[in-house]
């Protein structure tokens, strides 16, 4: 939904300017949950979507996530380096 990708988007900025680790349980193009923790870098709009830049530690890459299929997220106390 609109607002609940506003959330998002606040709190995935906040993480950004913090430089927060954020743990996000995201559904995949086929459909499973995965957990990840991410290093959140930019926030960006593409065919009217956001979607959030992060380096994921899962597959040790930088990685593009749609906020829509973000289905929960946790700013974590971990701070990363750039």
């Amino acid at each position: 939904s609109e607002s609940n990708n506003k959330d998002k988007y606040n709190i995935l900025s906040r993480a950004i300017k913090a430089k927060r680790k954020v743990w996000i349980n995201f559904q995949s193009l086929d459909k499973n949950a995965t957990e990840r923790i991410i290093h959140p870098c930019n926030l960006f709009l593409y065919n009217n979507e956001w979607y959030v830049s992060a380096f994921c530690e899962l597959r040790g890459e930088i990685r593009h996530f749609s906020l829509s299929r973000i289905k929960s997220y946790k700013i974590l106390d971990e701070t990363y380096k750039n």
